[in-house]
């Protein structure tokens, strides 16, 4: 209950993937750093209306971050709390774009002030179900609230799965092969996103 006062809506619900590299591949970037390539995205004005989704996927050739960028200041310049899940792995990825991409800082910036995260109920242990296997991340936590969204049915499983899969585009000539790739990727990133959706209505709806 604490955690949904401070919860109010329109909210965003956003999460992203990334892939690093012993070497660095581009200008302002370090070895190891994390790069993201992919993010999903749904907005919700309140809590009984629809979902409008988004998603973005780079072009695997060349630097993704500054049309990554471009693309989430354009799709939540709209006033909202932006929902993810495990805050600290998107808040240091805007802080890296921020500091790497200077000009759009104070746009980041704003992004991270609007931040909220849904694992914190889950971490503090406030909500469990032993199906949850005393983890509290998302790929346990969700098939946990609602078996309807297990990961075991997709094509790609994990973040490192869709790295590699990412990074498996540049070499792929088959324009049938990348395009169920891409598929592969937006409907796992699709899933940890929606999945926050339907955490929070789990949340809310034990608590009315």
């Amino acid at each position: 209950r604490d955690f949904l006062d401070r919860v109010s809506y329109p909210l965003y619900f956003l999460d992203f993937e990334t892939f690093s590299s012993a070497i660095p591949e581009f200008d302002n970037s370090r070895s190891y750093q994390q790069i993201p390539f992919q993010f999903s995205l749904y907005y919700k004005e309140s809590k009984d209306s629809e979902a409008v989704p988004y998603a973005f996927l780079a072009d695997p050739a060349g630097d993704p971050r500054k049309a990554f960028v471009e693309s989430l200041i354009a799709q939540t310049q709209d006033p909202g709390q932006i929902v993810v899940y495990n805050a600290g792995f998107e808040r240091s990825r805007i802080n890296e774009l921020a500091r790497d991409f200077p000009e759009y800082a104070v746009k980041l910036d704003d992004i991270n002030s609007r931040i909220i995260d849904l694992m914190e109920p889950f971490r503090q242990k406030a909500y469990y179900k032993p199906a949850m296997r005393s983890s509290y991340s998302m790929k346990y936590v969700l098939p946990a609230v609602n078996p309807e969204y297990s990961y075991d049915n997709l094509n790609v499983k994990q973040g490192s799965q869709a790295s590699s899969e990412f990074l498996r585009l540049r070499s792929i000539v088959d324009k049938q092969e990348m395009e169920q790739i891409r598929k592969n990727l937006i409907a796992y990133c699709n899933q940890d996103t929606f999945g926050m959706i339907v955490i929070l209505d789990e949340l809310e709806n034990i608590l009315k």
